[in-house]
């Protein structure tokens, strides 16, 4: 019976961590795409090159996605009652990785604007870039605690997630700051006064994703 128990505790926490990369790559994609959308509508530049996607997709998303397959398992979800197969993306989940797209493609859009201004279309290019992949690595602490709130569970239960969001900010600092890195993504350099606007703006998007994970428990929808 022992291991009956363990065994739906695994089951249950592998299923967990799938349902999570699935929710956190597909936000990531369709943020990007609801941006470039918005931006030929709006008759506007393309706000991102296409070595800037490949480098959100692969290099910023990629590592933190493989790093939720070691989240650790809540115990506590075994006491749930059985799932249908047809759950693994639920309506809840969907409506929750709809929302979060629009949230992060929506306040990356209009920070592009509001550079594309004042400054050059490549610092706003760049601006935006960087505000995608910085997204791409902090919204994952949001996603990781669907069902409670994240300061909730312990910032450092999962040590290999912690090292590769460092890695992938050093990395990014690196190929936006380095002239001898701007050449390979179609970069220029940012002053301290843009960074705090990308900052910002990471902040923001977290905060109201948090907020729609509130508002999603008020409305009973189950997001698991």
């Amino acid at each position: 019976f022992k291991t009956i128990i363990q065994a739906i505790h695994e089951g249950r926490g592998i299923f967990d961590n799938i349902q999570k990369v699935m929710l956190y790559l597909l936000s990531d994609s369709l943020s990007q795409i609801m941006l470039i959308v918005g931006t030929i509508l709006m008759g506007l530049p393309v706000a991102l090159t296409a070595t800037q996607i490949l480098w959100i997709n692969i290099i910023t998303d990629s590592l933190p996605a493989l790093a939720l397959t070691f989240e650790p398992h809540d115990l506590s979800r075994a006491r749930n009652f059985p799932r249908s197969q047809s759950t693994l993306l639920s309506f809840p989940i969907m409506l929750f990785m709809l929302c979060t797209s629009f949230i992060i493609g929506l306040v990356g859009l209009l920070l592009y604007m509001r550079f594309l201004n004042v400054t050059s279309i490549e610092v706003a290019r760049t601006v935006t870039f960087s505000y995608f992949a910085l997204s791409t690595l902090f919204i994952i602490f949001p996603v990781r605690t669907l069902l409670q709130p994240i300061w909730k569970v312990p910032l450092f239960n999962n040590p290999i997630l912690i090292l590769v969001i460092a890695l992938g900010v050093l990395m990014q600092l690196f190929v936006i700051q380095l002239s001898s890195l701007q050449f390979l993504i179609n970069t220029a350099s940012l002053l301290f006064s843009e960074w705090i606007y990308i900052i910002a703006a990471v902040a923001i998007v977290c905060i109201l994703v948090e907020l729609l994970k509130v508002i999603m428990r008020l409305f009973k929808l189950d997001v698991r």
